[in-house]
């Protein structure tokens, strides 16, 4: 499912920009604790850097390789990156007016109110099909 939205950003800001922007980390610190108050983590890619409640993949020190256990975790991880990708991939193709080619522009189109509907309208759509 997907959790956590910010406002609408122009598809030329990059990533990182967006990270920024947008205080996900905060979030993330706030409310990605465990059952017993452990620390979770958000898995993801060089772009972001070292920061609180994000981690990458294991790399190999100078000189030596990564361990079975370390490539089935970077494996593992790939994988549910790979998922959430897909989740938003599913909102443009429920809601396909929602896609680049549509032309929504900030500021002439309810965007703001268009993606976070759809975002709404495919959490009940994964909830209901166990998708």
């Amino acid at each position: 499912l997907i959790w956590y939205l910010a406002r609408p950003y122009e598809s030329q800001m990059s990533d990182w920009g967006i990270w920024y922007e947008s205080k996900i980390q905060k979030e993330i610190n706030k409310c990605a604790k465990g059952i017993e108050g452990e620390q979770l983590f958000v898995f993801g890619d060089g772009t972001y850097g070292l920061q609180s409640g994000v981690m990458g993949a294991y790399r190999p020190l100078h000189n030596s390789s990564l361990t079975t256990e370390q490539k089935i975790f970077n494996q593992n991880m790939s994988q549910s990156q790979i998922a959430t990708e897909w989740a938003f991939g599913k909102v443009i193709r429920l809601w396909g007016f929602m896609g680049h080619k549509m032309g929504h522009q900030i500021g002439l189109s309810p965007v703001g109110i268009y993606f976070p509907t759809c975002v709404l309208l495919t959490n009940c759509h994964t909830c209901y099909y166990s998708s």
